[in-house]
């Protein structure tokens, strides 16, 4: 990428946040106001090009008609250049916070949270259809996490759904639907698989994707075909409900996946918790219980060898503690009390 000067137009750049296929994104603030902003820098080949210069305008465009809670909300666009280059500069609100491909790298992400991100997400999604637009770029890299609540970024790849034409060169290969790859036009069906991925890589808690999938034999089809998810399989801590909603919502065919984001976040939404379980290590979870006009429930779960032990508030809860004949065993039935515990 060509060098770009910390001082840009009114602008001055502080610190790089992210790069990708159609530009960087830096930490700024404007130079006249102070106020502080997250600045997309999309390069142009030919500023005499007014058919380059609408296409890169299209992505802020859309993001700006999509102004939602969850969705990171568009300023303005201006045109800057410098020593003969140019670019289009998005001026967009900052998030004081990481990216969920972040988050993943660094904690572990309860099921309890993948029921708020996701809710949250899938509002933002349901906006954005309703307004006519597919984001066709769901991702953990994409989605922001704030104190305030999760926002939609990247309109990089965003159409409308009249569309038929995909960025299928560029799009995230292991998030596409399997009729992208037969030629089909995107649809809503083609976002609602995206964040089925998503929510699936968060409830396992998969940092390296990547690298996860490259272990997989026969790649190319298990991706063409949509098999991921089955040819990957869940953690044994993750509740069936939420795995029921995964398989659906990547289901290869696209009448058996959910129909609307609305539908899929009240999936989400029925779904009632209980312990809200955070693995430590693999011997040992950390639960918190919420009780309403009650004192809260803090537990501990330990597996040490062949025993598994539950502490509830520092109190062992003596028929939830067992001897098993082998350590693997142990460590099934802790898994499996986690998965029984976390969902009413």
């Amino acid at each position: 990428m060509i060098p770009i000067p910390s001082d840009l137009g009114e602008y001055h750049l502080d610190r790089l946040i992210d790069h990708g296929n159609f530009g960087a994104v830096y930490e700024a603030h404007d130079i006249h106001l102070g106020r502080k902003l997250a600045l997309k820098v999309v390069p142009i080949d030919d500023p005499r090009n007014a058919g380059e210069i609408f296409e890169k305008i299209q992505e802020a465009s859309l993001q700006y008609r999509s102004r939602h809670p969850y969705v990171i909300q568009v300023n303005s666009v201006v045109l800057l250049s410098w020593d003969g280059h140019a670019c289009v500069g998005i001026d967009m609100e900052y998030v004081d916070g990481g990216s969920l491909q972040h988050e993943l790298a660094s904690r572990f992400i309860s099921c309890h949270d993948c029921l708020r991100y996701f809710a949250q997400i899938l509002s933002g999604l349901e906006h954005l259809h309703t307004k006519g637009i597919l984001h066709r770029d769901i991702k953990p890299s994409n989605v922001m996490v704030a104190k305030s609540g999760i926002r939609l970024g990247d309109f990089g790849l965003a159409g409308i759904v009249s569309e038929t034409w995909a960025p299928y060169a560029v799009v995230y290969k292991t998030h596409r639907a399997p009729e992208w790859f037969s030629g089909a036009p995107c649809s809503v069906q083609s976002d609602i698989y995206a964040t089925g991925m998503t929510l699936f890589r968060c409830l396992n808690n998969i940092s390296d994707w990547h690298s996860k999938c490259e272990t997989i034999e026969d790649r190319e089809q298990v991706i063409r075909s949509g098999r991921l998810v089955t040819t990957i399989g869940f953690e044994p801590f993750v509740p069936d409900k939420l795995r029921r909603i995964v398989n659906k919502a990547t289901n290869p065919r696209l009448e058996h996946r959910y129909q609307s984001a609305s539908e899929m976040q009240c999936a989400l939404n029925s779904l009632r918790p209980l312990i809200d379980w955070r693995r430590l290590s693999t011997y040992r979870w950390t639960g918190s219980q919420n009780v309403p006009k009650g004192d809260d429930k803090n537990y501990l779960l330990t597996v040490s060898g062949r025993r598994v032990e539950v502490w509830c508030n520092r109190r062992r809860i003596q028929d939830k503690c067992h001897e098993y004949q082998q350590p693997e065993n142990a460590l099934a039935a802790a898994h499996e009390y986690i998965a029984d515990t976390t969902l009413m």
